[in-house]
Parts: structure tokens; C-alpha cells; sequence
């Protein structure tokens, strides 16, 4: 992600799970119903690249970290596109679970008494820094899958 002399790499996994929180948690299972520029992230995938406007994007991105502060990291969540992707010898997942203790510890999960908010922390931070940058030089968020 970049935009304005600012630039934010963050894998795949993260915003997967991050997205699959919000689907699940905020959206009501309805993906993009009410942060569709947060969800175009994911268009990105494949070597793509796409424009984002960068208030707009702010905008979603703080009433996601707010909806995820009353979340603890037992809410986090692994949707189906997600499920495809990391256990692809597993077939037929239709509906979001959350994570295992286990799948939690390999994301990275280090309090457990913590929010999604403080999990996905550094996500938002720099997401909303670019965002700034990009504001302030009158430009667009480039979001580039490398």
C-alpha cells in the first residue's frame, strides 16, 4: 500500500483474517456491505494493483479499528475464501468459524486478553498513515500485490 511518499507491506494472511473479522463481526456475513473499499484490498491479489481515494478509505479503516475494540482475539475469525486458500486439501467449508488456540498462536496472537483492535494494530496505523500521506499530496492509495 502506498501513497504520498508513505508506503505500508503487510501479508496476505493478515488482512485475510482481518477481513474475515469484519465480514463476519461487522458486516453480518454480507462482504463489503458496509466497507467496500476495504474489501477491494483483496482485488489486489494475483500480481494486480488498483486506486483507492484516500479519505474515503480513512474513513472505513477507523470505524473498523472502532468496531474491533470490543472484540477480544477469541473473536478472530477464518471466513471460507480464507479456509480455501490455507487448507486446501479441506473441502466444503461454507460458513466462518473462529480460530484455534493453535491457528491463533501461528497468527501471531501474543495476549490473549487483548482486542482485535490491538491485534490488528500496526494494520491500521500504517494503513491510516498512507492514507494521510496520500490525502495531503492530493493523491490516491495504490494498493499492489508484490
Amino acid at each position: 500500500m502506498t501513497g504520498g511518499g508513505a508506503a505500508y507491506e503487510f501479508r496476505w494472511r493478515r488482512w485475510a483474517l482481518l477481513r474475515d473479522c469484519v465480514v463476519h463481526h461487522l458486516e453480518d456475513d454480507q462482504p463489503g456491505s458496509r466497507f467496500p473499499l476495504f474489501f477491494l484490498i483483496g482485488s489486489a491479489l494475483g500480481g494486480r494493483s488498483l486506486m483507492l481515494s484516500p479519505g474515503p478509505l480513512a474513513s472505513e479503516l477507523r470505524q473498523i479499528q472502532e468496531g474491533m475494540r470490543g472484540l477480544g482475539v477469541e473473536a478472530l475469525m477464518l471466513g471460507p475464501e480464507t479456509a480455501s486458500v490455507l487448507y486446501p486439501s479441506i473441502r466444503g467449508v461454507s460458513a466462518p468459524r473462529p480460530l484455534s488456540e493453535a491457528e491463533r498462536r501461528d497468527a501471531g496472537v501474543a495476549d490473549s486478553s487483548s482486542s482485535l483492535a490491538d491485534h490488528f494494530g500496526v494494520f491500521f496505523s500504517s494503513a491510516l498513515e498512507v492514507c494521510q500521506r496520500a490525502e495531503e499530496a492530493l493523491l490516491q492509495v495504490e494498493v499492489i500485490d508484490l
